[in-house]
């Protein structure tokens, strides 16, 4: 009780409207950096499930952060969530192509020389 009395008086106490868009900006944070990774050719032999991964952290984020946008009230600065969940479907849209260029990507051909 003394730690929600000591939050609130400093002005920010994190609400419902705000966690659900955090955790979905982060889910499709890591889905950028899980297509940055199976972009790099060092996780060539992982490169498929990488790939698979950043697609479906990054479509968590599109889709939940688009939803939570549609149906929020007002606008950035409101307490809603509304900049988490466009930072969502930003990120989640940058994964997607990510993890979809390194799904679409072929595996080197070795010369066998």
């Amino acid at each position: 009780m003394s730690l929600f009395i000591l939050a609130a008086s400093g002005g920010y106490v994190l609400g419902a409207g705000r966690t659900v868009p955090s955790i979905v900006a982060l889910l499709a944070l890591a889905g950028v950096v899980v297509g940055v990774l199976a972009r790099s050719g060092r996780w060539a032999e992982r490169r498929r499930t990488l790939a698979g991964t950043s697609v479906v952290l990054s479509a968590i984020g599109l889709v939940v952060g688009g939803l939570h946008l549609a149906y929020s009230g007002g606008g950035p600065g409101t307490g809603n969530g509304w900049v988490g969940a466009f930072a969502a479907v930003v990120l989640g849209i940058i994964g997607l192509v990510l993890g979809g260029l390194a799904w679409a990507r072929r595996a080197p051909v070795s010369s066998g020389r």
